[in-house]
Protein backbone atom coordinates (compact mmCIF):
# COMPACT_ATOMS: atom_id res chain seq x y z
CA UNK A 1 0.00 0.00 0.00
CA UNK A 2 1.38 3.86 -0.88
CA UNK A 3 2.20 6.05 1.49
CA UNK A 4 1.77 9.54 0.33
CA UNK A 5 2.86 13.23 1.89
CA UNK A 6 0.78 16.01 2.05
CA UNK A 7 2.08 19.53 2.95
CA UNK A 8 -0.04 22.42 3.71
CA UNK A 9 -0.21 26.20 5.11
CA UNK A 10 -0.70 27.70 8.06
CA UNK A 11 -4.91 27.32 7.22
CA UNK A 12 -4.34 24.07 7.58
CA UNK A 13 -5.60 24.04 3.77
CA UNK A 14 -3.60 20.91 1.62
CA UNK A 15 -1.53 22.93 -0.70
CA UNK A 16 0.83 19.80 -2.43
CA UNK A 17 0.06 15.80 -2.16
CA UNK A 18 2.37 13.17 -3.49
CA UNK A 19 3.24 9.70 -3.01
CA UNK A 20 6.23 9.37 -0.90
CA UNK A 21 8.30 7.17 -3.05
CA UNK A 22 7.72 9.38 -6.08
CA UNK A 23 11.20 10.34 -7.55
CA UNK A 24 10.41 12.02 -9.94
CA UNK A 25 10.25 15.43 -8.33
CA UNK A 26 13.10 17.12 -8.20
CA UNK A 27 13.01 18.80 -4.99
CA UNK A 28 12.05 17.27 -1.26
CA UNK A 29 8.39 18.01 0.14
CA UNK A 30 8.35 21.59 1.90
CA UNK A 31 7.84 21.56 5.21
CA UNK A 32 5.81 21.54 6.85
CA UNK A 33 3.87 17.74 5.97
CA UNK A 34 2.21 14.79 6.94
CA UNK A 35 2.49 11.12 6.00
CA UNK A 36 -1.15 9.83 5.05
CA UNK A 37 -2.04 6.35 4.07
CA UNK A 38 -4.05 5.64 0.79
CA UNK A 39 -7.57 6.16 2.25
CA UNK A 40 -6.73 9.32 4.14
CA UNK A 41 -5.15 10.42 0.64
CA UNK A 42 -8.18 10.02 -1.08
CA UNK A 43 -10.33 11.53 1.70
CA UNK A 44 -8.40 14.67 1.25
CA UNK A 45 -8.87 14.58 -2.48
CA UNK A 46 -12.65 14.43 -2.39
CA UNK A 47 -12.62 17.85 0.71
CA UNK A 48 -13.71 15.34 3.10
CA UNK A 49 -10.74 15.74 5.74
CA UNK A 50 -8.39 18.86 6.18
CA UNK A 51 -4.91 18.82 8.45
CA UNK A 52 -5.30 20.32 11.83
CA UNK A 53 -2.02 21.71 12.09
CA UNK A 54 -1.38 21.84 15.93
CA UNK A 55 -1.81 18.03 16.56
CA UNK A 56 -0.69 17.57 12.52
CA UNK A 57 -3.75 14.91 12.53
CA UNK A 58 -6.72 14.87 9.74
CA UNK A 59 -9.74 15.91 10.62
CA UNK A 60 -12.94 16.28 9.50
CA UNK A 61 -13.07 19.66 6.45
CA UNK A 62 -15.72 22.36 7.30
CA UNK A 63 -18.07 23.05 4.91
CA UNK A 64 -17.56 25.63 2.55
CA UNK A 65 -18.85 29.43 3.78
CA UNK A 66 -19.12 32.01 1.72
CA UNK A 67 -17.52 35.25 1.95
CA UNK A 68 -19.34 38.35 2.79
CA UNK A 69 -18.10 39.55 -1.08
CA UNK A 70 -19.71 36.23 -2.73
CA UNK A 71 -22.73 36.51 -0.48
CA UNK A 72 -23.32 40.06 -2.00
CA UNK A 73 -22.76 39.08 -5.24
CA UNK A 74 -25.22 36.49 -4.93
CA UNK A 75 -27.80 38.82 -3.86
CA UNK A 76 -27.24 41.31 -6.28
CA UNK A 77 -27.32 38.16 -9.03
CA UNK A 78 -30.50 37.32 -7.85
CA UNK A 79 -31.74 40.64 -7.30
CA UNK A 80 -30.94 41.94 -10.99
CA UNK A 81 -32.88 38.86 -12.09
CA UNK A 82 -35.90 39.97 -10.29
CA UNK A 83 -35.78 43.53 -11.77
CA UNK A 84 -35.48 41.75 -15.06
CA UNK A 85 -38.60 39.74 -14.21
CA UNK A 86 -40.66 42.73 -13.59
CA UNK A 87 -39.56 45.25 -16.07
CA UNK A 88 -42.57 44.31 -18.23
CA UNK A 89 -44.30 45.65 -15.60
CA UNK A 90 -43.39 49.50 -15.76
CA UNK A 91 -44.27 49.67 -19.79
CA UNK A 92 -46.53 52.40 -20.70
CA UNK A 93 -49.32 49.74 -22.18
CA UNK A 94 -49.05 47.04 -19.25
CA UNK A 95 -52.00 45.62 -19.24
CA UNK A 96 -52.15 46.05 -15.46
CA UNK A 97 -54.54 48.63 -13.94
CA UNK A 98 -52.76 51.37 -11.72
CA UNK A 99 -52.23 50.33 -8.53
CA UNK A 100 -50.89 47.55 -9.64
CA UNK A 101 -48.06 49.17 -11.75
CA UNK A 102 -47.89 51.23 -8.06
CA UNK A 103 -46.90 48.19 -6.19
CA UNK A 104 -44.33 46.98 -8.85
CA UNK A 105 -43.19 50.29 -9.02
CA UNK A 106 -42.49 50.03 -4.79
CA UNK A 107 -41.17 46.36 -5.48
CA UNK A 108 -38.36 47.24 -7.75
CA UNK A 109 -37.66 50.38 -5.31
CA UNK A 110 -36.80 47.43 -2.35
CA UNK A 111 -34.91 45.27 -5.34
CA UNK A 112 -32.67 48.29 -5.56
CA UNK A 113 -32.48 49.50 -1.94
CA UNK A 114 -31.61 46.00 -0.99
CA UNK A 115 -27.92 46.73 -0.93
CA UNK A 116 -28.53 49.38 1.69
CA UNK A 117 -30.62 46.99 3.96
CA UNK A 118 -29.37 46.65 7.36
CA UNK A 119 -27.21 43.50 7.57
CA UNK A 120 -26.29 43.10 4.21
CA UNK A 121 -25.29 40.93 2.67
CA UNK A 122 -26.73 38.58 4.69
CA UNK A 123 -30.25 39.16 3.97
CA UNK A 124 -32.83 37.07 1.52
CA UNK A 125 -33.80 38.99 -1.57
CA UNK A 126 -37.77 38.34 -1.92
CA UNK A 127 -39.94 37.65 -4.98
CA UNK A 128 -43.25 39.99 -5.59
CA UNK A 129 -45.04 37.11 -4.09
CA UNK A 130 -43.18 37.30 -1.26
CA UNK A 131 -42.84 41.25 -0.95
CA UNK A 132 -46.46 41.69 -1.65
CA UNK A 133 -47.76 39.29 1.01
CA UNK A 134 -45.24 40.99 4.10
Amino acid sequence: MATYLAHYNESGEIVERREKEDSSYATPMPEPYIELTEEEFASTLSGEKTIDILTKKLIDALPYAPTAEEKAVEIRRKRNQYLRDTDWTQLADVALDESEVVRYAMYRRYLRDITDAEGFPVVSVMTFEEWSCS
